[in-house]
């Protein structure tokens, strides 16, 4: 589903998205950390046990280097 978030807003000529936040679910039983890591997510805080989730963010442009 975040593939098709974000292929929507790369798409829109007048978007000011630059990147995507979610709070993946992380307790005991069920971890969605996992599955965000592999749509491209990245934790944007550190793990804290007593939250239950862990912030994290996808950038929907790559960064692109200067030559």
């Amino acid at each position: 589903m975040s593939g098709a978030i974000a292929d929507k807003a790369q798409t829109q000529e007048m978007t000011g998205c630059q990147f995507l936040t979610v709070e993946a679910l992380n307790v005991s039983g069920y971890n969605a950390v996992t599955f965000y890591s592999k749509c491209g997510f990245s934790p944007s805080e550190y793990p804290n046990p007593n939250k239950g989730t862990l912030r994290m963010f996808r950038t929907l442009y790559p960064i692109k280097e200067e030559e």
